[in-house]
Parts: C-alpha cells; structure tokens; sequence
C-alpha cells in the first residue's frame, strides 16, 4: 500500500513517475547518496536515480541513469527494495503530488567520484558543492545533521544488504 507524506493536500494534481534508484556500495560498504533540496526546504540525501521514459523497463532506467548522473557504465544487479510512495513536490511552480513505484537496484563497484554526463533542469543540484558522499550505515545511523535520508530507515534497510542478505523477494518499504 503508498505511503503518503503527512500533509498532502489532495486537491493538489497527481503526476505518476515510477522510477529506478540504484544502491551503489563501495569496497568499504559506503553507500553513494546525492544531496538537494525540495521545494519546501528539506535537504535530503538519497540514491542516483530517477523516472522512466516511455518504452523503458525499471532495468533499463536504471542503466540510462547510471550513466547519465554517474559517468559509470556498470551492471545492475538484483532488485532489492521497492518504494510505493506520494510525496509533495513543485512542478512549474505549483504544488503537486508525486506518486512513484520506485525499484531499488544494487550495485557493487570501487569507490569513484560521479561524473554526470547529462544534467536536466531538475538535477541542478549537481552543480554545487557536496552534491554527492559515500556514507558508511554509522555515519548514516549516528548523523545529528537537518538533512533526511531517503529512503528515512536506510540506516536499518543496508546492513543486511552489507551481510550478503538479499531477500528473495524485493523487500516492500515505506517513506
């Protein structure tokens, strides 16, 4: 069942956007977050990825994704986690609902430093300044920090992922 952020208003338009976001860990067992700001002034701090295009499959996004907000042509590994959520949002400067099917794919490789090779107007968070981190869960799980984390219990969702603990069936999340 989507999960809904608190004070939504319905009255707001809906705009469906299933997408792919890909759990990319390091040799450490970091994890690759981007860092940006909604339209309401929260910081968050989640996985790369994004939407599907017409005709694209969740794997297929998440391949065209990679590449284009990492420079990284990696192979996607198994469907780990699914995210069914609404949450608000702005879309030509108005409120709106944005509910998503989101795929959660895991990715293992060495530590790199993203080089997008594509930036549309809604990734401008990719031109500033500590845009991106490699967090380790303790850093995750001890952060006093204002920004939230995306999916909010990935301190909790990761270890058994680090364990080599793939459930056989993506495991269902919430906000």
């Amino acid at each position: 069942m989507p999960e809904s952020e608190p004070g939504l208003d319905p009255a707001w338009p809906l705009i469906e956007r299933p997408s792919t976001r890909l759990i990319i860990l390091d040799e450490t067992g970091s994890i690759l977050l981007f860092r940006a700001s909604t339209p309401a002034g929260l910081w968050l701090w989640f996985p790369p990825g994004g939407g599907i295009e017409p005709g694209e499959t969740y794997e297929d996004a998440g391949v065209r994704e990679l590449w284009e907000e990492t420079g990284q042509r990696l192979p996607l590994g198994p469907h780990v986690w699914t995210r069914d959520a609404t949450v608000p949002w702005e879309h030509e400067g108005r409120p709106v609902r944005v509910h998503g099917v989101e795929h959660y794919h895991l990715i293992r490789t060495t530590r790199f430093d993203p080089a997008p090779q594509f930036i549309d107007v809604l990734e401008g968070y990719m031109r500033e300044e500590g845009w991106f981190r490699w967090w380790s869960v303790e850093e995750i799980v001890t952060h006093t920090g204002y920004e939230t984390f995306v999916p909010r219990d990935l301190g909790t969702l990761l270890p058994p992922i680090l364990a080599g603990e793939l459930p056989l069936e993506p495991l269902e999340m919430g906000l």
